[in-house]
């Protein structure tokens, strides 16, 4: 979801080449724009193959270690989006700037999400900033319930 390309109409998510000495084949998966190296082995069943294809996907996307530089800024618009969609009621009323942005941390593993929204409760105080850990997104995670229960 965070990595899908804009209007995505291609064929499907995955393509596989097979490598000419045919010790190997490679999955390119077009969302991330990335390729994963599998050895061909006819004793594995295919289960098991497509869980070892998922777990380094997996952890690709938790350490970002993404090829595009244009992947990792889908995330992060993906995330302001959410943030920003008025059903989870975070944006104010008169609100002339934006109210979030959402910037890569110095570890690749988090991002931090700075709120700027405009609150009498915190006129003349800095804007706080929220670390999320990128890993949280794999899973049932509210982003949006996050940055509110942060906020209170």
């Amino acid at each position: 979801m965070y990595i899908k390309p804009p209007n995505h109409n291609g064929p499907g998510r995955y393509e596989t080449r097979f490598r000419r000495h045919g010790k190997t084949f490679t999955v390119l998966d077009t969302y991330a724009e990335r390729g994963i190296e599998v050895p061909v082995n006819n004793s594995k069943p295919t289960s098991e193959i497509v869980s070892l294809i998922a777990s380094r996907q997996r952890l690709d996307f938790i350490r970002s270690n993404l090829n595009n530089r244009g992947v990792f800024g889908r995330i992060l618009s993906r995330i302001c989006q959410t943030l920003e969609d008025p059903v989870n009621m975070l944006i104010l009323p008169n609100q002339t700037m934006k109210p979030f942005r959402v910037y890569p941390a110095r570890y690749p593993e988090y991002v931090i999400i700075a709120d700027h929204r405009e609150m009498a409760e915190r006129e003349g105080d800095d804007s706080p900033y929220y670390w999320m850990r990128i890993e949280w997104l794999l899973h049932d995670f509210n982003v949006a319930h996050f940055v509110n229960w942060s906020a209170m």
